[in-house]
């Protein structure tokens, strides 16, 4: 039963007296997570690969008057996952986050150390950080345990939808099917112990990131034409678009939501 009370501090920092972690938190859709987590009070741990980002992303989200920690790892490495649960402590909202794609003209293209990069990222990650930090969760009879999929973890991607650039995302989109599945095994095994694991899917999103920029997979002005007419809602989504989400999952009025996968796509998966 749902006992918690609601005064004007819950509903607008519902969130404060927990503490969250955020992979890939220093930029991108994580920056947005972590600022909006922030906002309703959370504290936080961002964590990331590289130092410098995660110090000035931190700075930033200051401003809210909430801790906001930082560690430097990579949460495709086990011994890294090990010295985040050191370092971090007790966590109370799991955001794995961090994710990574390479795209080919073609699946047959696609390397077996690109295939295992992908999913080491993508679903390895989140694996190994439940693994991590459910238990504390679980002992302490509260927790949120939130998995970044895809659109691309429901329904496959359209080539149509991509005529000036690679289309074949196959690794990106197995793994993201495989976090769906992983977080319907885990909202099972965890559903009476007052941890909820829930994965959200977000749609077509104007923001790149440096690496996709780097890899060349910034859509052309044909996709991005094309995509946005593919969505119902006729545009990309932006930054303020997930944060009402992210915040609903993370916090008590979802507390009897758990094995879901939220689209948060403009409509793009109805057709």
């Amino acid at each position: 039963m749902n006992t918690h009370t609601t005064t004007e501090a819950t509903r607008t920092t519902p969130l404060l007296g927990r503490r969250a972690l955020v992979t890939g938190g220093g930029a991108g859709l994580g920056k947005i997570f972590a600022d909006a987590l922030a906002e309703a009070g959370a504290a936080l741990v961002l964590v990331g690969r590289r130092a410098d980002v995660l110090a000035k992303t931190a700075e930033e989200l200051r401003r809210h008057g909430r801790v906001i920690d930082c560690i430097a790892a990579d949460v495709a490495r086990p011994e890294d996952v090990k010295r985040v649960k050191h370092e971090a402590g007790a966590i109370d909202i799991l955001i794995n986050n961090a994710g990574y794609s390479i795209r080919r003209d073609s699946w047959l293209e696609i390397t077996p150390a690109e295939w295992h990069e992908v999913l080491g990222v993508n679903l390895h990650a989140p694996f190994m950080m439940a693994q991590a930090f459910a238990p504390g969760m679980v002992e302490r009879g509260w927790g949120r345990i939130i998995n970044l999929s895809s659109i691309y973890g429901g329904v496959a991607s359209n080539p149509d939808h991509y005529p000036d650039m690679k289309s074949d995302n196959c690794t990106y989109s197995v793994a993201k099917h495989g976090l769906i599945g992983l977080t319907k095994h885990l909202a099972v095994r965890l559903a009476r112990t007052g941890v909820t694991v829930n994965a959200l899917s977000p749609g077509i999103f104007a923001r790149q990131s440096a690496q996709q920029r780097a890899d060349g997979v910034v859509p052309g002005a044909l996709t991005a034409e094309r995509l946005r007419a593919a969505i119902p809602m006729g545009r990309t989504g932006g930054d303020d678009d997930l944060r009402g989400t992210i915040v609903y999952l993370a916090g008590p009025d979802a507390s009897y939501v758990t094995g879901q996968s939220l689209s948060v796509d403009g409509g793009f998966t109805l057709w």
